[in-house]
């Protein structure tokens, strides 16, 4: 046997004991789909004909010709555990230079196990920058998802929808949105916005970014979406606030605004003195008569979407002397109306 086939015998027979089945050369070449392995075409790595679990593809058409490949490397988890929460995407936290990374099992915590979410030619990846948002009533909204897909695919079309179904369409189109929603998904880009303005109660719901292909079967809608809550402003305080108490007004919200807002406060339509608004309460410490009247709070930058007006009533502390002259007189006038009709019998 020459030097050559010994080194090629050598090479085949340790490519067997990594992975049981798969043989041939490991290649620096980029992954070519479809890919031909046995009887099949595969359009994604895949762990077929491995025993270890690790993903593969051919770096020509014809593995069974060729025998050319090489590893994909660890696919992300979905959901994945890290501190404390699941993550339904990649995500940035926990690292300072803002790339999106994702764990490759579901406990991080425990395993450690992780890469970094780089546009991977045989992958696909949907992320949303957040997955719950809270806006007020009135205002605007902004959503936005990031995409990459697979580089023997061709995409046709981003768009939003606002139910989980392959049929759902494109919320731009609907009628109820169509002249309140502004859509930037520019084709060949890699992200996705979606803008409503105003908001109402009736967008209440969950919205997922859809991406079309050349290749029907190779469709995706992004996972968990992005679910919007919108929220009113109420004024809220104790029922009942007797002079020389410390009130405290609060601006209550059905869900916590995703912009952590300051809230600003007006008496009779005046502001109000801002040394007396902390965090974002309103202190009257005590109350007074002169504190009574009509209140609302507003978001700072939208002063023109405040709460309903609450009005504040002081009660007395002990009871007007007036009513107690008055109480006293009618007691003593009939106490002698009966003496009266007691000595005429």
């Amino acid at each position: 046997m020459t030097a050559a086939a010994t080194h090629t015998s050598l090479l085949i027979l340790m490519m067997i004991k990594v992975s049981m089945v798969i043989v041939g050369t490991v290649s620096g070449e980029p992954c070519v789909f479809p890919f031909l392995f046995k009887d099949k075409e595969y359009r994604d790595c895949t762990t077929a004909g491995r025993t270890d679990g690790k993903f593969w593809c051919a770096t020509t058409y014809n593995y069974n010709l060729d025998i050319n490949w090489r590893y994909c490397g660890l696919p992300c988890r979905f959901p994945f555990h890290y501190n404390g929460y699941d993550y339904y995407s990649c995500t940035t936290n926990g690292r300072t230079d803002d790339k999106l990374w994702c764990a490759n099992t579901y406990n991080y915590d425990q395993d450690k196990q992780w890469s970094l979410c780089e546009k991977r030619p045989w992958s696909w990846m949907v992320s949303y920058t957040l997955h719950d948002i809270c806006v007020l009533n009135g205002s605007s909204v902004e959503m936005s998802c990031s995409y990459t897909y697979p580089s023997h695919l061709t995409m046709q079309k981003a768009y939003w929808i606002n139910s989980y179904s392959d049929g759902a369409p494109d919320v731009s189109q609907v009628s109820e949105y169509k002249k309140r929603v502004m859509v930037n998904c520019e084709d060949k880009a890699d992200n996705c916005t979606l803008r409503i303005q105003p908001v109402d109660h009736r967008d209440e719901r969950s919205y997922y970014c859809r991406i079309t292909t050349n290749v029907e079967k190779e469709n995706r809608i992004g996972p968990h979406g992005v679910k919007l809550s919108v929220t009113d402003l109420k004024v809220v305080t104790p029922r009942r606030v007797k002079e020389g108490d410390n009130v405290t007004l609060t601006c209550n919200t059905t869900c916590n605004l995703t912009s952590s807002p300051s809230f600003i406060w007006s008496k009779d339509g005046r502001p109000v003195e801002k040394k007396q608004i902390i965090n974002n309460q309103l202190q009257l410490h005590p109350v007074s008569y002169e504190d009574e009247g009509s209140y609302t709070c507003a978001v700072r930058g939208h002063d023109g979407l405040p709460s309903p007006p609450y009005r504040l009533i002081i009660m007395s502390v002990e009871p007007h002397p007036v009513i107690i002259v008055l109480v006293g007189v009618a007691v003593c006038g009939v106490v002698g109306l009966l003496c009266v009709l007691y000595w005429l019998r």
